[in-house]
């Protein structure tokens, strides 16, 4: 009989850690996304002013 319970009691160990894991990696992955769309946000941010910068010394030299 306490065979059948230690057999028990890991089956809902694992299925708590897989619960777990499965949690953890969804967070994992949120914030990564979200660091990646921050990321890639300051990176347009400085190409478009990179690119302004250019356009307007452009202009200025046609002047």
């Amino acid at each position: 009989m306490s065979n059948v319970r230690t057999i028990f009691y890991f089956k809902q160990a694992f299925k708590k850690d897989k619960k777990t894991f499965i949690y953890g990696l969804l967070i994992l992955t949120l914030a990564l996304t979200w660091g990646y769309i921050l990321y890639d946000k300051s990176k347009t941010t400085q190409t478009i002013q990179h690119t302004q910068i250019h356009d307007n010394s452009i202009a200025h030299e046609k002047r």
